[in-house]
């Protein structure tokens, strides 16, 4: 069966439509961020533009600590906005600490107008551990 979708080019057809819906909601993702937090804190709050993948890396001013056991991470619940902690995200390594202030955002399964609901959540959140 695999043969036959590569021979046939359905599964080139496949990528290509996947690569196309990723990118739409990474973009929806990007646009999202820079609506609800790209005045917030400039310089010190960025996020990756990434070229492929499913995330987008969302790094927050230092004193913002994103970490499951941080006010932002129960606030965020409380929005309806879940997120991973970007702590999960780094192996152990006894010669750094992972940064608290860093969220993984998934754009993989959600559709561009959720997405973009998710980040205005996450954005009230933000403003409203720290105090903005």
């Amino acid at each position: 069966l695999l043969l036959a979708a590569l021979r046939t080019g359905v599964y080139a057809e496949h990528v290509q439509r996947l690569c196309t819906a990723y990118a739409a909601k990474c973009q929806a993702t990007l646009d999202a961020l820079e609506e609800f937090l790209g005045d917030y804190q400039p310089g010190r709050t960025h996020w990756t533009r990434p070229a492929g993948g499913l995330y987008v890396w969302l790094t927050l001013p230092e004193e913002i600590d994103t970490g499951r056991d941080g006010p932002l991470f129960s606030r965020a619940i409380q929005e309806g906005m879940l997120y991973v902690p970007g702590a999960f995200c780094f192996g152990p390594d006894p010669a750094r600490t992972a940064p608290r202030n860093t969220i993984r955002l998934s754009y993989g399964v959600a559709g561009p107008a959720d997405i973009r609901e998710g980040i205005r959540r996450l954005a009230t959140a933000v403003r409203a551990v720290a105090g903005a």
